[in-house]
């Protein structure tokens, strides 16, 4: 589940992932400064060939899969908030 500030070095953060990188629900933190889900699922399909679905947080953390929460506090939070 990756989720990130419009702001941030997305390139600089997604470079180090990318090789791990399988499947990724991109999400909207909760903050007015997140970034665009559609622009941010752009620019891992330009450093991954991972399968990247644009979703809500709710749907994302369905999965039975491990899963990795990435990219920004503000996502963190409200993944902690959740699964609670």
């Amino acid at each position: 589940v990756l989720g990130m500030m419009r702001d941030k070095d997305v390139i600089g953060v997604l470079k180090p992932l990318a090789p791990y990188l399988k499947e990724v629900f991109v999400v909207r933190p909760p903050s007015p400064r997140a970034m665009d889900p559609v622009d941010l699922a752009e620019e891992i399909r330009r450093v991954s060939d991972a399968k990247v679905t644009i979703s809500d947080l709710n749907t994302a953390l369905r999965t039975k899969k491990t899963t990795v929460c990435a990219g920004s506090l503000y996502l963190a939070g409200a993944v902690l908030r959740k699964l609670r």
